[in-house]
């Protein structure tokens, strides 16, 4: 993203080499140039000038779209695709308009690159509707008109403009990518607050086409193919359909979503890296036509490198989807996985179970400081064990289908009263009160005790799914293990929890 500086800004780099006049149709585009084509510049502040006097009018410096301040373990956690979206182009007819078409009046509170080229997309496609920018340097940029005003503040809109309360607004502010809790607030999307970068990907999202043969020439495929570093298996089944269900929603089942997770020297805890299409060593390809055809087609999008985190139609499924319905949609397990789980399901429930509550006792990496920020920190082993015990008792079930891979948690449970009806599949567990094991994710403990990535989580897979096929369900947290199974479950259950630390009413041992 480029930003504006004032010339009496505070904190100023200006640049030796590149200089530019200040041109209120290109200026910007110029600036993007040179900063992908020269990186060293990213670190400057390039001066622009006025064409008549030659005095230095404003700088415009570079900033990538992700927060500096993010902890290096959290991007390892969600391995964010980060595209600075270089080449984008007004004109470009795979445009998706939806983000735009969901309002007629837009309220940004600074210009900047992308608040630029949103307004200049509006002025070209939606000329009726209208833009407020609570920064004056806007008129640099754009005459103003009975369609694009500056304000001081949201006062001087209901005010002077009270006629665009009537309309639907969408409020757009200029930040980079962020993972702070009330970043992912489903209020923003409701009340249509978004920020710039955002507008950009779903604006941009379809247009990286790619032309592999002449194949399916009546058809568009989207090709769903990313790195997937420190993703677990819930978030790749995840992310993965998200994907899938926008591709085909968003074009009205014109465009034929195909996944290929094979992308080589990724260090995943699935394939290691080795080229193999993670997806369909646990699942069905979620279309009949086979990916080598795919790849001798005439029309393919691929969405890989687009910040795909940031991208405002998949961040609407990440917070309201139906996993039930999603996954109906698109997820089959393949025959291996399929009859693994079926296997492990004969072997551990009894045969006279007839109520079977599932436990999904998630601790491990949860309960890591940085984790915290972003993801509900699960109760701890001693209050859990007492809440399951309530439920277990007041739904007079049989058993309980145990899942962790907490050792404390395993122990806790397996020594306490409930001990001769809980079951349980033979894992690994690892102790996270081991010191060489409290900072370290999951994953990569697995890593260095050279586990089978494969057959690890192929035997999670198939807890998850004698999980889904229990009675009523149980969760120390929301973790991927809970979502996925009540997915699978589709709406089955006759009770579902999620009891986290926030919900602990007894105090105890909670380590």
């Amino acid at each position: 993203m480029i930003r504006i500086k004032d010339v009496n800004s505070g904190n100023l780099h200006p640049g030796k080499i590149y200089q530019l006049r200040h041109d209120r149709e290109e200026v910007i585009e110029l600036a993007r140039d040179i900063f992908h084509d020269n990186p060293e510049a990213r670190c400057e502040d390039i001066p622009v000038m006025n064409r008549d006097t030659e005095e230095v009018m404003y700088y415009l410096s570079w900033q990538t779209n992700m927060s500096k301040d993010v902890d290096e373990k959290m991007l390892q956690m969600f391995n964010p695709s980060i595209n600075e979206l270089w080449d984008y182009d007004y004109n470009d007819d795979r445009m998706d308009f939806d983000i735009l078409e969901r309002a007629d009046v837009f309220l940004f509170n600074e210009l900047e690159e992308y608040s630029y080229a949103i307004t200049k997309i509006i002025q070209t496609y939606f000329p009726d509707k209208y833009v407020f920018f609570k920064d004056k340097r806007a008129l640099w940029f754009f005459d103003e008109s009975d369609h694009l005003k500056t304000i001081e503040n949201d006062s001087e809109l209901y005010n002077h403009y009270s006629f665009c309360l009537e309309k639907p607004i969408m409020t757009v502010k200029s930040d980079v990518l962020q993972f702070a809790p009330e970043t992912r607030d489903p209020m923003n999307l409701i009340n249509k607050k978004y920020v710039s970068s955002e507008i950009m990907v779903g604006l941009y999202w379809l247009t990286d086409m790619m032309h592999f043969g002449d194949k399916n020439p009546d058809k568009t495929f989207f090709l769903i193919k990313s790195r997937l570093g420190m993703m677990g298996l819930a978030d790749l089944i995840k992310w993965t359909l998200y994907r899938a269900k926008i591709a085909v929603d968003h074009r009205k089942g014109k465009i034929i979503p195909v996944v290929d997770l094979s992308v080589k020297d990724d260090g995943n805890q699935f394939n290691g890296g080795d080229g193999t299409n993670a997806w369909t060593m646990f699942f069905e390809q979620i279309t009949d036509i086979p990916l080598e055809e795919v790849y001798q087609s005439a029309n393919v999008v691929r969405g890989a490198e687009q910040l795909f985190m940031l991208n405002p139609y998949i961040k609407e499924e990440s917070l309201f989807s139906d996993h039930c319905t999603l996954f109906r949609r698109f997820l089959r397990l393949n025959e291996k996985a399929k009859n693994m789980s079926d296997e492990l399901y004969e072997k551990v429930i009894p045969k006279d179970a007839k109520r079977i509550l599932g436990v999904v006792g998630r601790g491990t990496d949860y309960n890591q400081s940085f984790i915290t920020t972003v993801l509900n920190q699960p109760s701890g082993p001693a209050a859990f064990l007492s809440r399951v015990t309530q439920v277990f008792k007041e739904g007079n079930y049989d058993c309980i289908f145990l899942a962790t891979e907490d050792a404390n948690v395993f122990r806790i449970f397996t020594e306490s009263p409930l001990k001769d009806r809980i079951v349980y599949v033979d894992q690994d567990r690892v102790d996270y009160n081991a010191n060489e094991n409290n900072d370290k994710f999951l994953i990569d403990i697995y890593e260095n005790q050279k586990k089978d990535k494969y057959m690890t989580n192929l035997r999670y897979l198939s807890i998850i799914t004698i999980l889904s096929k229990c009675t009523s369900l149980i969760a120390s947290t929301d973790c991927g293990a809970f979502i996925t199974a009540v997915g699978l479950n589709d709406h089955k259950y006759e009770y579902v929890e999620v009891f986290m630390k926030a919900d602990e009413k007894i105090k105890g041992d909670n380590k």
